[in-house]
């Protein structure tokens, strides 16, 4: 199984509850039965181990993989995710690595290598480049966006220091003549 195959089925499993708990009397041949059915039924299953078992996951993970003939997917805490390919019911269609060690099959038994690789291949360093200056355009674009949008927010702050000065100052001219005359009644009875 390749690491891309497993990321796969990591992200199947996911959303997928268990469906067996391996408790106090550990592995028994009922569970492994009832292992293997799942297996068949489902392809993909997960595992739960109890606290009150005191046998390692990783340990139980590899006995149910040898005695049902499955992979182990991952082992994470107390969780055991095994997959068996279907012989009846196939659900699961895994992605397939499509690099084979560099080599590219074309037809027959010709293979490609680095060496009588076609015009077609070597886009691919061309798009790179143009990846890049998409790149460097998405940067240009956020500046502008960034600097318009600066722009607009000093305008704003100073339309809205603008009003709160006006405001201020009609309330001041107002306040401070009723302010001294209270001030002076208090003071001077």
């Amino acid at each position: 199984m390749t690491s891309k195959q497993r990321a796969y089925l990591k992200g199947l499993a996911m959303s997928i509850d268990p469906i067996y708990q391996v408790g106090k009397s550990s592995l028994t041949p009922e569970i492994t039965k009832g292992l293997e059915e799942a297996l068949e039924a489902r392809e993909l299953i997960k595992i739960n181990v109890l606290k009150n078992c005191l046998d390692d996951p990783n340990e139980i993970a590899q006995i149910v993989a040898e005695r049902t003939h499955s992979e182990v997917v991952q082992v994470i805490g107390k969780k055991i995710v095994l997959y068996r390919e279907s012989k009846e019911k196939k659900k699961i269609e895994l992605p397939t690595d499509k690099r084979n060690s560099g080599d590219k099959k074309i037809s027959g038994d010709r293979k490609q290598t680095s060496a009588n690789r076609t015009s077609t291949d070597r886009k691919s360093t061309g798009d790179r480049k143009l990846s890049t200056d998409k790149k460097t355009s998405a940067k240009n674009s956020y500046s502008d966006n960034k600097a318009s949008s600066d722009k607009r927010f000093a305008d704003k702050k100073a339309s809205a220091d603008k009003r709160q000065s006006s405001s201020k100052k009609m309330f001041s001219d107002r306040s401070t003549s009723t302010n001294r005359n209270t001030f002076r009644a208090k003071k001077h009875p």
